[in-house]
């Protein structure tokens, strides 16, 4: 086992990563439960949601980490210059890059879940100015946004599989339509 200290110097972050893949100890952090990040958007009027380009891949890969990641292919040998998808802690890391860049400043109109954020508001003046801190300390360390996927000052929203809005959260019926249509078991081998 592996164990490599590096340094994800663009967000000035500091890391454990494990490598290869099959070897290591897994990072175990994970991210809140969701009833208590739904739990945030009670009474909110306006929500933006945000979506990062590529996740993980925007992290660069420290120098002295990349031999690590080297793979043979055909006749050539590679090593990935960011942090690939594949590692047991990639995306613990990139999670826990995401809060700290956000910061716990922000937690109090911002709620991240892997790379998707929520900025949530209950009056609009206010809600541009949580946007406007969120996006400069996201493009700070350079963080790009997928523009496309993006929302913006939303009274309702869908948010992991639930709809948000001001009044209540609700299950999407568009995520369980399957289960609610399909018939009752007639028995115990059903």
């Amino acid at each position: 086992m592996r164990r490599v200290i590096k340094i994800l110097h663009s967000l000035n972050l500091s890391s454990i990563f494990n490598f290869p893949t099959r070897i290591g100890s897994p990072d175990w952090t994970r991210a809140p439960p969701i009833d208590e990040m739904l739990q945030q958007f009670y009474r909110v009027e306006y929500m933006t949601s945000l979506d990062l380009t590529s996740a993980v891949l925007q992290i660069p890969l420290d120098e002295s980490s990349r031999k690590y990641t080297a793979f043979l292919f055909e006749t050539n040998v590679y090593q990935f210059q960011r942090v690939p998808f594949e590692t047991k802690n990639s995306l613990t890391v990139f999670v826990q890059g995401l809060w700290k860049v956000l910061g716990s400043d922000l937690s109090s109109f911002c709620a991240c879940y892997v790379d998707g954020i929520v900025i949530f508001s209950k009056i609009f003046e206010e809600h541009l100015g949580h946007m406007n801190l969120s996006f400069n300390k996201l493009t700070t360390p350079g963080f790009t946004i997928n523009a496309l996927q993006c929302k913006f000052c939303q009274p309702q929203m869908n948010f992991l599989g639930h709809v948000v809005g001001p009044e209540d959260i609700s299950a999407d019926l568009h995520r369980i339509s399957a289960t609610l249509s399909s018939p009752s078991p007639r028995n115990r081998n059903s």
